[in-house]
């Protein structure tokens, strides 16, 4: 076919497809083992209190599959975190910093914000919830934290899809 006095072949080249199809792969690697690792280290913090270094690790080699210099940015999410672990270092542990900021990566900054809030949104409707049904003698008994991966999973993984 002419187009503008030059021949154009009228199928895609198959190195185009081929690094469509490469892209799309991994993508949809990335997204599988980001939700795996996302859900490991939801487990350990429900049994240990504690995200191990090595899930955060792997979330951020995870996203080199799908690399974007943009979502370097994305560690900035982790921020409001650290301030709040600086100002009182009872409740909000490293791991849950690291947790957030690897997967800034995966996400981007925009994505890891909007996750972070979702999770920290549902993890204070679920605390309202369950004071609302407590008894009043718990009422009087120091309330437990909670682990706060799960919930950040929950916000990351819906992010992850926007």
């Amino acid at each position: 076919m002419l187009i503008d006095g030059v021949e154009k072949s009228s199928q895609p080249s198959l190195i185009k497809l081929n690094r469509c199809s490469t892209m799309q792969a991994n993508v949809m690697i990335q997204v599988i083992l980001f939700m795996i690792l996302l859900s490991a280290a939801a487990y350990v913090d429900i049994k240990k209190r504690e995200i191990p270094d090595g899930i955060c690790v792997a979330i951020v080699l995870v996203s080199l599959l799908d690399f974007n210099p943009v979502h370097l940015l994305g560690v900035i999410a982790a921020l409001p975190l650290l301030i709040v672990a600086r100002i009182d270092s009872t409740g909000l542990g490293g791991g849950d910093i690291k947790l957030t900021a690897a997967a800034g990566l995966v996400l981007g900054f925009e994505k890891a914000t909007i996750g972070l809030i979702v999770g920290l949104v549902i993890i204070l409707v679920i605390h309202m919830i369950l004071y609302l049904f407590r008894t009043t003698q718990s009422r009087e008994a120091k309330p437990k934290g909670y682990p706060l991966a799960p919930f950040l999973m929950v916000g990351f993984i819906s992010t992850y899809f926007i």
